[in-house]
C-alpha cells in the first residue's frame, strides 16, 4: 500500500504527482494550513517486520511532495487501540489545538483474525502535532449495526472524513470493508473540552 497525490483546480481533469511517502504507508490525512510555514500530514508507515503496532506519524514538506523529519505520535495505548491506531479525518482547528478523528483496533481474539475498530477524538498541540493533548473513544463510531459488526471484515467502523453544518459533525466512515455509513452528532457536546 503506498500514498500518491493527484492534484486538481476544476475536478474535470487531474495531475498525477506520484508516490510522495515510503512503502507500505498509509491512513494519509494533511493538515488543512501550514504550521511554521511547512505542510503537515499525519501518516503510518507499515513495515514488514513488525517491532511495534502500526501507529501514526507525523511528516513535514515545503511543497507536498518531499516529506521528511517523520515522527511518531504519542497516542496513549488503551484496550481499544492496542493492536494499531491510525489517522482518519483531516484535523481541524479548535480553541485548544487540532480535532481530529483517528481509528483504533483491540487485540483481536484469535491469531490471525481482525480486531475491533472504533474512531476516538484526538486533540492534537497547535504547533507541535505530534504531542497528544487527550484522545477520547467516540461512542457513535463503534461497531453495532450488522452492516458495521459483518462484512469482508466484520467489526470495522473506520472514519475517513468530516463536516460541521449548524454545529452537527457527519462522520463519514467505512464500515466492514463493504459499505459506506455516516453518524451524525452534535460536535460540542461529543467533544466540549475548551482547554
Amino acid at each position: 500500500v503506498s500514498t500518491a497525490l493527484a492534484s486538481t483546480t476544476d475536478f474535470q481533469t487531474f495531475t498525477r504527482h506520484g508516490i510522495i511517502f515510503p512503502p507500505e504507508n498509509k491512513d494519509v490525512v494533511l493538515f488543512p494550513e501550514r504550521i511554521g510555514g511547512r505542510f503537515v500530514a499525519l501518516h503510518r508507515p507499515v513495515g514488514a517486520t513488525r517491532f511495534t503496532r502500526p501507529e501514526i506519524w507525523v511528516a513535514e514538506s515545503d511543497n507536498l511532495l518531499d516529506w521528511g523529519n517523520h515522527r511518531p505520535v504519542d497516542v496513549p495505548c488503551h484496550p481499544w487501540n492496542a493492536d494499531r491506531v491510525g489517522g482518519g479525518c483531516p484535523p481541524r482547528p479548535h480553541p485548544a489545538g487540532w480535532l481530529t478523528i483517528i481509528h483504533g483496533a483491540e487485540r483481536p481474539a484469535v491469531g490471525g483474525e481482525v480486531g475491533r475498530y472504533r474512531g476516538a477524538w484526538m486533540l492534537l498541540d497547535r504547533n507541535n502535532p505530534s504531542r497528544v493533548l487527550h484522545v477520547d473513544p467516540i461512542d457513535a463510531l463503534t461497531p453495532q449495526e450488522p452492516f458495521e459488526t459483518s462484512g469482508f471484515v466484520p467489526h470495522v467502523v473506520f472514519p475517513t472524513g468530516w463536516v460541521e453544518v449548524d454545529g452537527a459533525c457527519h462522520v463519514f466512515y467505512g464500515a466492514s470493508d463493504c459499505y459506506v455509513g455516516v453518524a451524525s452528532f452534535q460536535l460540542q457536546s461529543a467533544f466540549p473540552r475548551q482547554e
